[in-house]
């Protein structure tokens, strides 16, 4: 019986010092912000790139958002690349290029994926500032403009916008709403310490001399992006005055599974391409503490949330562990409460049930099955760098 009360102590050590104490820990380290922006005396060139495949339901609105950002004219170029859709999305983005000085529209034969798409930017782009942009998020009017005044200071290399999920109520929409948030929040106390492992795909800006071209077997061109950047000396950071509305919602938990999966399999990539500046002291708080927690929590901690879930049912059988339990459990009930309140509860103003109170429960346990997956995923070899519809 020890064995597993060791089992079970070991265990929810390790899911705390990952969780909760991190988090604790980033928010106290992180008190003395080092970032600052300021605005450019002369604003720069900004190339925006845009990757779309069949996205007919959004593209009229994606290409009039870009359009009316808050950016002069003469200093913007927006490029579409149009992924061989074959929905008529094609077609569209021809027609308003023909109608818009700044619109240029890049076609690929076949379908190749993200990074692909991208690389076809780079190539045309005329920007020092590149701006990518997925084709179903909506970034405010002045997002493009803070995230360029972000990347002023010299230190800085790449900034992500704060990104929200838009989408239709229901369970797949708070499994959604909760995960972004609790990422949302991650990612700022990161990038007020050091930087953050990684920034959200929908909408990010990175100084063009530090990335000419993407790898383009990664799956996650953000996750790349910001490691390649810290790895080359410069800081990432995550702003969240730049607000993008996010349309990019899973539409059931199959399809929820499926994308999240696909992340796991991607952190994969990007871990086993910089594993150098795992625990490496060139990299400061970025290489000796947020690399090894993100590591630890994709690698360790699925596995310890079993050995957890497994020895506290097997524990319960016995009264005096049962107590022993509880008084174990009770403070990380309460932060789980208090999470919930913050990061779900002030967006709903508190509307109460026990369903949203066992989200994050549910969330967590759903996600550690999912990195597991991910890792046999990757082990095993199967992905494909095209991205799917999740719509």
């Amino acid at each position: 019986m020890i064995w597993i009360v060791w089992l079970f102590g070991v265990s929810l050590l390790i899911l705390v010092l990952n969780y909760p104490l991190y988090q604790i820990l980033l928010t106290f380290i992180g008190r003395k912000t080092k970032h600052h922006s300021s605005p450019h005396s002369t604003l720069p060139f900004v190339s925006v790139l845009i990757p779309a495949f069949n996205e007919i339901q959004i593209i009229e609105n994606k290409i009039k958002n870009s359009l009316e950002l808050d950016y002069p004219d003469d200093l913007i170029e927006i490029i579409f690349i149009d992924d061989a859709s074959h929905d008529g999305t094609k077609e569209i983005l021809s027609d308003y290029a023909q109608r818009y000085e700044k619109i240029k529209v890049i076609t690929q034969k076949d379908r190749k994926g993200k990074p692909a798409a991208l690389n076809k930017g780079l190539k045309v782009a005329n920007g020092d500032i590149i701006v990518v942009s997925d084709a179903d998020c909506l970034p405010q009017a002045n997002c493009v403009k803070l995230l360029v005044e972000r990347l002023n200071d010299p230190r800085c290399g790449l900034v992500g916008a704060y990104t929200e999920i838009v989408g239709k109520k229901g369970i797949v929409y708070d499994y959604e709403q909760f995960y972004w948030t609790s990422q949302n929040h991650i990612r700022t106390l990161e990038a007020k310490v050091d930087s953050p492992f990684s920034v959200i795909a929908a909408c990010y800006a990175f100084k063009k001399a530090l990335i000419s071209s993407f790898e383009e077997s990664v799956l996650a061109d953000d996750m790349w992006a910001c490691m390649k950047v810290r790895e080359k000396g410069y800081f990432v950071d995550y702003l969240s005055e730049a607000k993008v509305l996010d349309y990019g919602e899973a539409k059931s938990i199959g399809k929820l599974i499926s994308q999240k999966i696909r992340k796991g399999f991607a952190c994969w990539q990007v871990f086993v391409r910089f594993r150098h500046m795992l625990l490496n002291l060139n990299y400061g708080l970025f290489g000796m503490l947020i690399l090894p927690s993100t590591f630890l929590k994709y690698l360790v901690c699925p596995y310890a949330f079993i050995i957890f879930i497994g020895a506290g049912i097997f524990l319960l059988t016995n009264l005096e562990f049962m107590i022993f339990e509880a008084i174990l459990l009770s403070p990380i009930f309460l932060w789980v409460i208090f999470s919930w309140f913050n990061i779900v509860g002030n967006k709903r103003r508190f509307q109460f049930s026990i369903i949203r109170l066992l989200l994050p429960f549910s969330m967590f346990a759903l996600y550690q099955i999912i990195l597991i997956l991910a890792q046999f995923y990757y082990i095993t070899g199967v992905y494909d760098t095209r991205w799917s519809k999740i719509r």
